[in-house]
């Protein structure tokens, strides 16, 4: 049930390690029972050979990563977690930030084209807001320019780096994330460490995932 992708986060690729078989539903106590049990296995195989000082969590609409991080934790005490150095912004918070007068974002829209841009920003946020929760989600935005803007325009600032960054820098960093389909949530998270923190090296922890077959 323990996968290992190989590669090293040392230079340059961050390792994976995912749960196989994926076929849980909790029909029943001894269903949730048992998957608590593969938690607790996949934590001992893990940590058997693995040190890290900082675990981070990708941000979730449910539980699980939280839940994992707490087995995580309760195996190997010296970790601390951390649940919001990856933030995951809310609607009204991007349309604070893109209204601000030096956004990246006026700043590559400008003028007239301003206008037009918003207008379709607020719809795709509108979207986000009826099929999200009003947390906001890139993979909403169909233009693909406008999301890169919106990628330069939201990434995390300086004083959010900076409130983390003497417990993660030249730390072994381990990225929990429940489920891995496409791998494009992780790998921003990854990009957000990389780019906020100087980490000695970077490993990602994931129950369930596509990328194995």
């Amino acid at each position: 049930v323990f996968k290992r992708k190989e590669g090293s986060s040392r230079d340059g690729n961050p390792l994976l390690y995912a749960l196989k078989g994926e076929k849980w539903k909790f029909k029943s106590q001894r269903d949730r029972q048992n998957i608590e049990e593969q938690f607790s296995a996949i934590a001992d195989k893990f940590l058997s050979s693995h040190s890290y000082d900082i675990a981070l969590l990708v941000p979730s609409g449910n539980a699980l990563n939280k839940h994992i991080a707490d087995v995580i934790a309760s195996e190997a005490k010296h970790i601390e977690i951390i649940d919001n150095a990856i933030c995951k912004l809310r609607i009204e918070n991007v349309y604070e930030i893109i209204m601000e007068d030096d956004s990246k974002f006026r700043q590559f829209y400008s003028g007239d084209e301003f206008y037009g841009a918003y207008d379709d920003l607020c719809k795709y946020l509108k979207k986000m807001d009826e099929k999200r929760d009003g947390y906001f989600s890139r993979h909403f935005i169909l233009d693909a320019k406008m999301r890169n803007v919106l990628d330069f325009t939201l990434k995390a600032s300086d004083d959010a780096s900076a409130k983390y960054a003497n417990k993660i820098n030249g730390r072994d960093l381990l990225i929990i994330d429940d489920t891995i389909s496409r791998g494009q949530t992780v790998r921003k998270a990854v990009n957000i460490a990389r780019e906020c923190y100087v980490p000695k090296s970077i490993s990602v922890l994931t129950l369930f995932s596509k990328l194995y077959k």
